[in-house]
């Protein structure tokens, strides 16, 4: 039986992919520097690099980057339910 057009999902809008995007990026980049931050400890980094220059920044990075892409997340989400239920 073919499928009835009111049955075919919305298409997926520029925000929706837009912010799929920006949470993919994020998120991936804060594991990025959890596993350079793991390799780094495991590689016997001394603790004082940790304290300046770069890894301070990587040590830093990852928190409040899975808060936002958690919350990036969330928003493609929120936007996808509006969108269906405005029937796009």
């Amino acid at each position: 039986m073919a499928a009835r057009p009111h049955d075919d999902p919305p298409p997926v809008s520029r925000a929706q992919r837009s912010l799929a995007v920006m949470a993919g990026t994020v998120i991936g980049l804060c594991v990025i520097d959890i596993a350079v931050l793991l390799i780094a400890r495991g590689a016997g980094v001394p603790d004082s690099a940790f304290h300046t220059g770069v890894l301070s920044i990587v040590q830093v990075l990852p928190l409040p980057g899975l808060i936002i892409g958690l919350l990036l997340a969330l928003s493609v989400i929120a936007v996808g339910v509006v969108a269906r239920t405005r029937g796009r």
